[in-house]
């Protein structure tokens, strides 16, 4: 078996110096600091851009090029040659064409050793090193391993344990205002080789969505409508296209157009504006007092990962879908990482450091698995070779359900359906122990207003404590609204797509119907089966 492990061996005895670094913007009397705690990823790639030009401008800190440096693009820096504390000021002249246009000042780098850990001695074995020092040393080779492809601009740093690939032909577009980017989760751990404790780094591919970086007009454009757009937009930093350093929140899509909308010039005027997108909702944002602005002005920062619960179930599917792959595949999107890191004899930044890391998958000897046996009720079996197992008897611990009720949509299932379903739950329900009455009611509802109708009628259902909803899965907003009940109401609830019950009942499935029941059990507090270990297992 192979595992996506890759060990590090430190080949020197020299230790790695830890630097604070400081980025500061000079305006006026005021001094910005760019490179704050919370800076966003793309303010961390202004930095590494900024460090990298004072780097050159130094000569290697003074080093003559005889320094290489991992940085994290806040305040970290790990030097592979110790270099006397500096101010380096970076002229607006020598800014590459980004930086250009997101400042308009000159920029200080104060690069100064740090008061603690200024020294660290990576060749110490770690299971012998400080609690604070091994935390150094794990955060030095989790930069230090990826440093090269970061200078390659292979990727981009979402936080201290996620990168993901800056290609554009490995990113899949959700919609206008969302995409997914291949990337990669990783971090350090301690492996035991028979002879010694090693550090070694540990990795796996990840797809995550993030907020595609174009225009709000753009990103409008690929949604339904405003309510849609201000759902999944709503927090996103931006910026106004003139002012890239300019971070803004946007709160919503307004009802006001630019046709519409009355704006004050410098002179005190009010006037509309003709020669913008005159259809298109103007942009409310935080803080309020930036005023609203046109949808095509402003533009989203690029490298922000959208939260899963923002997604909604379709997205969020998708994401999942482009995550769960076979073995093999993951295999070789894990293959294909590794290969981009260049961890070679050719990698100058490993190099500098004295520090190797093998190049391919560990391989673990076989050992006996150890199969548990399944409890269900009295019922002892063994599972087959796929983990799968089917048992005909009690649940090892059936539920009692009290008043339940069952809502269905007016335009999904039929009534004779639903009845059907009930009736053989309520069947299977008795074969496996649980108590499981007749529902009190059996409603049709207009899911379309579920939310003025069914919604509000709960609270009558007296003594209810467990509603079956019958609705297609795609109808997010109920079942946004099923939830809903559950965290109002104190009383549990499970949907079912209408689709999958109609077969259930005119094909007569029994599985199907068993995995409802098995959900129903454990929602209600039941335990369907429990593994069972013997002897060394």
């Amino acid at each position: 078996m192979e595992v996506a492990c890759f060990p590090i061996a430190i080949n020197t005895t020299k230790p790695v110096w830890n630097y604070d670094v400081s980025v500061e913007l000079v305006v006026g009397e005021k001094i910005v600091v760019l490179n704050k705690d919370r800076s966003d990823p793309q303010d961390k790639n202004y930095c590494r851009q900024l460090l990298r030009l004072a780097y050159d401008k130094s000569d290697s800190f003074g080093l003559n090029d005889k320094l290489k440096y991992v940085y994290d693009g806040l305040s970290c820096l790990y030097a592979s040659a110790q270099f006397e504390d500096q101010d380096i000021t970076v002229e607006k002249e020598i800014y590459t064409e980004q930086l250009k246009k997101a400042f308009r000042r000159d920029v200080v780098i104060r690069v100064t050793r740090t008061s603690s850990n200024h020294e660290l001695f990576i060749h110490t074995a770690p299971d012998k090193m400080p609690l604070d020092q091994f935390s150094e040393f794990k955060r030095f080779l989790s930069l230090v391993v990826c440093q090269y492809a970061l200078d390659c601009e292979r990727y981009s740093v979402l936080d201290h344990g996620h990168l993901f690939s800056t290609d554009n032909q490995k990113l899949v577009q959700l919609n206008g205002g969302i995409e997914l980017r291949l990337g990669m989760s990783k971090g350090i751990r301690l492996v035991d080789n028979g002879k010694s404790v090693q550090a070694a780094f540990e990795v796996d591919f990840r797809m995550s969505a993030f907020y595609r970086p174009v225009t709000l007009a753009d990103a409008f454009n690929g949604f339904r409508n405003a309510d849609e757009a201000n759902e999944l937009l709503k927090g996103a930093r931006i910026h106004p296209d003139y002012d890239l350093h300019r971070s803004l929140n946007f709160v919503s899509f307004t009802k006001d157009t630019p046709l519409s909308f009355k704006f004050q010039l410098r002179d005190g005027t009010m006037t509309t504006k003709q020669r913008i997108m005159p259809k298109l909702p103007l942009v409310s944002v935080r803080p309020k007092q930036a005023g609203l602005f046109p949808a095509e002005k402003v533009s989203i920062i690029p490298h922000q990962k959208v939260r899963m619960e923002r997604l909604g179930p379709k997205l969020a599917d998708s994401l999942h879908s482009y995550n769960a792959v076979l073995p093999h595949i993951r295999h070789q999107n894990i293959s294909d990482i590794i290969r981009s890191l260049n961890l070679t004899d050719q990698n100058p930044i490993l190099k500098a450091f004295g520090i190797s890391v093998q190049s391919n998958f560990s391989v673990i000897p076989p050992s006996k698995m150890w199969r548990p046996a399944v409890q269900m009720g009295s019922t002892v079996t063994q599972p087959k070779d796929d983990g799968s197992f089917r048992v005909n008897s009690k649940y090892l611990a059936p539920a009692a359900a009290g008043k339940w009720a069952v809502l269905y949509g007016d335009r999904g299932c039929r009534l004779d359906t639903v009845k059907i379903l009930v009736q053989r739950l309520c069947s299977e329900a008795a074969a496996k122990g649980m108590k499981l009455p007749q529902p009190v009611v059996i409603q049709s509802v207009d899911m379309a207003n579920f939310m003025t109708k069914a919604f509000v009628n709960i609270k009558d259902l007296t003594g209810v404590s467990y509603i079956l909803v019958i609705d297609p899965k795609n109808a997010s907003t109920t079942h946004h609204m099923v939830k809903l009940i559950e965290n109002r109401y104190k009383i549990v609830t499970q949907q079912l797509d209408s689709a999958l019950v109609d077969k259930c009942v005119e094909r007569n499935q029994r599985m199907t119907l068993e995995n409802i029941l098995n959900k129903m059990n454990l929602k209600l507090g039941g335990v369907n089966w429990a593994p069972k270990f013997e002897g060394e297992a």
